[in-house]
């Protein structure tokens, strides 16, 4: 067994792992705002929002795994006499910060279309991260495709609502995702949750890196219709656009149709809608298929990767795409449970 080394530093100081306490675990999730740790330690001292940075693997071979979090919550515990800490990485500050115009005038609200004149949806979520401080002498590492929104004449102002739910009615349009790389770093870019180019394999034996596994099928999240409402029609009346896409489903009764809506005054013609209800038609449309899993760590394995698994009993077998992973080290050493799609 290889001999496991990790790290944890708060505020610039190095915090004792109690690997016989519940140790280090970090988690990411695909459809949460922010990867999470939890640690449990007898270091003392330590503040809520002092600066996080995590590393993890083995003796000789660690990685990043997050940079600049923050401390979320301590709780003191006697006996046995630790500390348990929680916290996010950076994007904690875009959910916990809330747009809100005090004046209640619209002409006020924060705009970033009409008051930056963006209209591509990176620099949409550039302004509303840079709005909450997260991009503050930094540029967006960005890939977001070739979508341009039409011309908007009084903007889509934010207001009431996290910066968080600012950005999630941007990326919901053409199924882009904002996340923190564990270098610190902010990225955009559109992903779709299926399996790609390999990043690591597991499988089962007495060699093998696969300790449990177990697969599952339904239709919980398949959507075979999507109906997209955008901005009013300019004008008196409460018109909207709206787009929406269709197809059969080999898994559902001919003619049986479960929907999702999109709604968003970010979108301001039909086309916009329609190209949006296709992305996300496209996505939704498939068999919920999943596993999960129990292997020994490996640091370099992250939610949006693809696992490739050689396991004949159950069905796993083939590439699965990592949509929640948690690396935990504690006294049985460093393991990883995670979840994967198809």
């Amino acid at each position: 067994m290889k001999d496991v080394s990790a790290s944890i530093t708060i505020g610039g100081v190095s915090a004792n792992i109690l690997y016989d306490q519940g140790g280090l675990e970090y988690h990411e999730d695909f459809n949460a705002a922010s990867s999470t740790f939890t640690l449990v330690t007898n270091t003392s001292g330590f503040s809520i929002n002092e600066a996080v940075n995590i590393s993890m693997g083995y003796v000789g071979d660690t990685s990043v795994m997050m940079t600049g979090g923050f401390v979320d919550s301590i709780t003191a515990d006697r006996p046995p006499g630790t500390y348990r800490i929680e916290g996010r990485d950076r994007l904690k500050q875009a959910t916990d910060f809330f747009i809100v115009e005090a004046s209640m005038v619209e002409e006020d609200f924060f705009n970033p279309r009409l008051d930056n004149g963006s209209s591509s949806p990176e620099d949409i979520v550039g302004d509303i991260l840079d709005e909450c401080g997260l991009l503050t002498g930094q540029d967006l590492d960005s890939t977001g495709g070739a979508w341009t929104f039409g011309t908007a004449e009084e903007g889509t102002p934010f207001q009431l609502k996290t910066a968080w739910d600012a950005i999630q009615e941007v990326t919901m349009i053409g199924v882009w995702k904002v996340w923190v790389k564990p270098s610190g770093g902010i990225r955009f870019a559109q992903v779709i949750p299926e399996p790609g180019v390999s990043s690591g394999s597991l499988t089962t034996g007495d060699s093998g890196n696969l300790l449990r596994v177990s697969y599952s099928k339904s239709d919980l999240n398949l959507r075979n219709k999507v109906v997209v409402i955008g901005a009013p029609f300019p004008g008196p009346e409460f018109e909207y656009y709206t787009g929406t896409a269709s197809a059969g489903s080999p898994y559902l009764p001919v003619g049986y149709y479960k929907t999702a809506v999109i709604s968003t005054d970010l979108l301001t013609d039909g086309v916009e809608c329609f190209n949006s209800a296709v992305l996300n038609r496209d996505k939704l449309n498939k068999l919920t298929e999943g596993i999960t899993f129990v292997a020994e760590g490996d640091q370099d394995i992250h939610i949006m990767d693809t696992l490739n698994i050689t396991e004949a009993f159950s069905g796993t077998s083939g590439s699965w795409f990592v949509d929640d992973i948690t690396h935990s080290v504690d006294s049985n050493g460093y393991t990883m449970t995670g979840t994967g799609v198809k």
